[in-house]
């Protein structure tokens, strides 16, 4: 860095006035014109004298400042002296760096240290590299002098002291010693508004004084000092505080144990306040972020530059964010840090901490817009969690009324759980069971009113049964009844389901009762429940039948019945009449799907009412007979002639064979 400067004295030959006397001797050619190189347009400055000893001071020139250093020279003439000007104007405001030139020995203390002959108007600029670090001290080591010489500063920086005078061995030595303790703190907080050092004349060896003062033209009294540094004999420093607060001495050792730290650089502050949030910041970094106060988080989101690293934990961002639920500049500020906004689960952290904190959702749309999260993400991450919470039978009323739409349309009663989430929802939602009948959810409309039809669901549930059941396909009657079955209704509520099938609710379709029958088989389903509920049903006795045409031989089977008898005891549909094994879907050309048939509704004739008054008067398998179809016109207990001869004769004592009536029992669920 270059330094333009000026000598002024009183010498043989000057470059003012061309002769012997008082005048510029010496200028470097960048010496700003406007300061001017002539004794009358230097104004105040050559005055600028101590009245024994060396003077050092800062002053303001033209438009900008000089560093002036006024030395008695006894050796040329009689009370004659040498002022040294340097212009101040590469170090702007930044009065730290002022330090570090006069502690390398700027301004000249004499003549003959321009390098160049005199008197001369190119004269060399100073050069010299001035730090401007806040990460060192300068000094290898700090001590006790640069902690009170810091802190004496914060306090005048902070308006503490209008003025502060530090004594010490030499001007140098002390500026050297505030330049170290300055260059730990931001620029701005560096600046003062004059400087003035001294060396009185015949003082003792430890009369060196600077002075750091608002007012513009400080004298040299020291009563107002704020710290002492006493010379010691044997060479060391001695330091002793008048009137400086504790807080600044603190303050001050937190900045040089921050200084140590490799790589840190505490960010520009304007004010002392400033640094002073910057060092709290610091401390709270290292308490977890759920023990800090709600004003502690303030402080750590605030600070500019620093609230970035502190998001940067999950821990962090957590505790933000909760306070943001009800601070919103707060919010605002965890929003505009590049580390939080970037991340994946903002919506996450922000949607699941207003779902634990807050039980209205009216309450939630101003705090999303602060966080800059999208309702339809919310509302996503909203029905995801509730959804989770009913499968394990937990839920929270208030959001699950609110979200109770997206829920009944999105459940899955086919997932684990699914029974728990209906008890939770029918507990919590009002209008559950209206709900579900307006949905389009059909699986879980069908689960919902087969709860419905014993009752669970309330007066609304009559309303949803028949919502469930009306256009319904077979497969669709199958899987409500099941539904139904599982929930515990009897065989009469399962024939409700039957009678509620067809577009008028009255009559029955034996088609659908033999889909459900069937797939009721096909899923495990025990015999004797599909046979209870099939007579439940309300169908005919033909109509029984049709049913037992397609159902009979699954159902035989799973009851245990030989495949004699079960070839026996299942009707054909050839014997039902024409027009019936053309149209099942289980006859031979509709094989494999699922179906049933239906037949051609007629009175029941008198001759079949008398048929089964005699096959009553004979007792239940003449009864079984008659539904099953074999024998005579009503029904004929045993087999026809054909199948008599076809059949052996069992002898008393035979245990039986397989193909034997007597070997039904032990041969029972074989075939």
């Amino acid at each position: 860095m270059s330094f333009e400067h000026l000598g002024y004295g009183w010498r043989e030959a000057n470059l003012d006035i061309g002769g012997k006397g008082w005048g510029v001797f010496a200028y470097s050619s960048g010496w700003p014109k406007e300061y001017g190189t002539e004794v009358n347009r230097l104004g105040e400055l050559p005055r600028l004298v101590a009245a024994e000893g060396c003077l050092v001071f800062v002053r303001a020139h033209g438009n900008g400042r000089v560093l002036g250093r006024s030395t008695p020279e006894r050796a040329s003439r009689q009370g004659s002296f040498f002022l040294h000007l340097v212009d101040l104007s590469p170090v702007g405001q930044v009065d730290g760096a002022i330090f570090e030139l006069i502690s390398a020995g700027y301004p000249f203390s004499s003549p003959d240290e321009f390098s160049d002959p005199l008197p001369t108007q190119n004269a060399r600029p100073i050069e010299l590299q001035l730090s401007r670090s806040t990460t060192g001290t300068g000094r290898g080591e700090t001590d006790g002098s640069t902690t009170l010489v810091l802190a004496s500063h914060l306090a005048y920086a902070d308006g503490v002291f209008d003025t502060i005078t530090y004594r010490g061995r030499s001007v140098d030595e002390l500026a050297d010693l505030i330049s170290s303790a300055l260059r730990l703190i931001p620029e701005p907080l560096q600046n003062v508004s004059n400087i003035r050092a001294w060396t009185p004349s015949g003082g003792s060896p430890a009369d060196a004084f600077v002075s750091l003062s608002r007012q513009s033209d400080p004298s040299d009294d020291t009563s107002a000092s704020a710290l002492v540094l006493d010379a010691d004999v044997g060479g060391g420093m001695r330091c002793r505080a008048d009137n400086l607060p504790d807080t600044y001495l603190a303050r001050a050792g937190e900045i040089i144990e921050y200084a140590r730290i490799d790589g840190l650089q505490i960010p520009r502050c304007g004010s002392v306040g400033q640094l002073f949030d910057f060092l709290d910041v610091r401390r709270l970094y290292n308490v977890e972020p759920a023990r800090l106060t709600d004003d502690e988080v303030r402080k750590l989101v605030s600070v500019e530059g620093e609230a970035g690293q502190w998001l940067s934990s999950r821990s962090a961002i957590d505790r933000a964010v909760m306070l943001g639920l009800t601070d919103g500049r707060v919010a605002q500020t965890v929003r505009s840090h590049s580390r939080v906004s970037d991340r994946a689960d903002l919506v996450e952290l922000v949607s699941a901490a207003i779902y634990d904190r807050l039980d209205d959702a009216s309450q939630a749309v101003p705090r999303l817009e602060a966080f800059g999260v999208p309702w339809s993400e919310f509302s996503t991450w909203m029905t995801t969690r509730l959804q989770l919470e009913l499968l394990n039978g937990r839920g929270d009323g208030a959001w699950l009324q609110y979200f109770a739409g997206d829920l009944i349309e999105s459940l899955d009663p086919g997932r684990h759980g699914a029974e728990d989430a209906i008890r939770v929802l029918a507990r919590e939602v009002d209008d559950f069971a209206v709900r579900v009948r307006k949905s389009a959810n059909r699986p879980l409309q069908h689960l919902v009113a087969a709860k419905a039809l014993i009752g669970e669901m309330g007066p609304a549930g009559d309303d949803l049964v028949d919502a469930a059941l009306d256009k319904a396909a077979p497969i669709e009657i199958a899987a409500f009844v099941r539904h139904a079955e599982a929930s515990g209704a009897g065989p009469e509520a399962l024939a409700t389901v039957f009678k509620k099938t067809s577009p008028r609710f009255g009559a029955v379709s034996a088609e659908a009762v033999t889909t459900a029958c069937g797939v009721l088989m096909d899923e495990g389903w025990d015999p004797h429940a599909v046979l209870a509920t099939l007579v439940a049903s309300g169908l005919t006795t033909e109509e029984i039948r049709v049913v037992l045409a397609t159902t009979w031989p699954q159902v035989a089977e799973r009851i245990g019945l030989h495949r004699t008898i079960r070839d026996l005891t299942t009707p054909r549909l050839s014997a039902l009449g024409p027009g019936y094994e053309k149209n099942s879907k289980r006859s031979p050309e509709g094989r494999g799907r699922r179906g049933g048939v239906t037949p051609a509704r007629a009175e029941r004739p008198a001759s079949a009412r008398e048929g089964r008054d005699v096959a009553e008067r004979r007792g239940p398998l003449a009864r079984m007979a008659e539904y099953f179809g074999f024998g005579g016109q009503h029904g004929q207990l045993g087999p026809t002639p054909d199948q008599d001869q076809a059949l052996p004769r069992r002898r008393r004592g035979d245990k039986g064979t397989p193909g034997s009536v007597g070997g039904w029992a032990e041969h029972r669920g074989q075939g």
